[in-house]
Formats: C-alpha cells, sequence, structure tokens
C-alpha cells in the first residue's frame, strides 16, 4: 500500500524546524564570528613609527649591500632568518646568508650597485609585515665585459619585529 505524502506539509515541516532548530545557533556563530574580526581596519594599520623603522632596516640592507658589507647584511636578518637567492642558494641563519652574499659580493656582484624601491608594505600582525620591493642592480661582472648591464628584479620580505626592532625573517628576490 503506497501512502500519499501531501509534499507541502513536508516542505512547510521542514522549513519551520529548520528556522526554529538552527537559526538561534547560526545568530550565536555569527556573533562570535564578528566578535572575533576588528571592527575597523585601522586595528592592523602600520603605525607611522614602524613604518619608518621597516624603511630604516631596508634601507640599511641596500647601503649595506652598496658597500658590499655582507656581514651588515646578514646581521640584519633574524637569528633563524631565511634567504633564498636567484641561483637557488639558501640560508637559514645569518651565518648561512653570510656565506652567500660574501660569494655574491666577491665575484659577481664585486663592483655592482643596487637601488632599491619599496613598492608597498602590508601588515600582517602588528609585529609582522610583508614588504614587496623593486631593484636595479648596475654593474654586475658576469652579465657583459663592460659592467654597464641593468638587472631589473622583484624582492619579497617578510619582517618581523623583535625586542622593539624590526628584522628580516625571509628575504626572496627574484
Amino acid at each position: 500500500q503506497v501512502k500519499s505524502i501531501d509534499i507541502n506539509k513536508l516542505f512547510d515541516y521542514f522549513e519551520t524546524n529548520v528556522e526554529e532548530r538552527f537559526m538561534p545557533n547560526i545568530i550565536f556563530y555569527l556573533m562570535l564570528l564578528l566578535a572575533a574580526l576588528p571592527l575597523h581596519g585601522d586595528d592592523l594599520a602600520l603605525s607611522r613609527d614602524d613604518e619608518k623603522g621597516v624603511r630604516a632596516l631596508l634601507e640599511a640592507h641596500y647601503n649595506a649591500w652598496n658597500k658590499h658589507d655582507t656581514e651588515t647584511m646578514a646581521d640584519l636578518y633574524t637569528p633563524d632568518g631565511d634567504l633564498r637567492t636567484t641561483e637557488n642558494k639558501i640560508g637559514k641563519n645569518p651565518k648561512e646568508i653570510k656565506a652567500i652574499l660574501s660569494d655574491q659580493h666577491s665575484h659577481l656582484m664585486k663592483d655592482a650597485h643596487i637601488e632599491g624601491v619599496i613598492k608597498s608594505i602590508q601588515l600582517i600582525k602588528p609585529d609582522v609585515v610583508f614588504v614587496d620591493a623593486e631593484s636595479t642592480i648596475t654593474g654586475m661582472k658576469a652579465l657583459d665585459k663592460h659592467n654597464n648591464s641593468r638587472l631589473h628584479h622583484h624582492v619579497v620580505f617578510v619582517l618581523v619585529k623583535r625586542e622593539g626592532q624590526w628584522k628580516i625573517l625571509i628575504g626572496r628576490p627574484f
């Protein structure tokens, strides 16, 4: 025997029960989510002092690069800092980073000069920023015998603020 079902009554049943059963839960979770999110975009704005600190760090990096001061460049990284070069050489601490930079600056970059421009600074957390920069390197030995080539490349940095100082956690030129 087949029983007939009034489909409209069935939809009415589920529709009212869904609202009665799940709506309070949905409202609760939405309220919880809203409470966890910042109410203003200003909550994650980079302060002027932090922006100055970030810019000063990268200026120090480029100045040391132009002096071929690999020790200063490596010291700008955190103890767990990470550099991966365009040649896929990887340094996982300042000592390894200094070795990579020393090798580059004793040969290929010996007479080179770099100019860097910060394109954007994005605050990830109050003590973490993501920096996009563009650089132009001139005077690289291997590019041509006259050392007048120009190499344009992009660099991504992740900087962290530790003990009140901005340091490079990750450097990725490409």
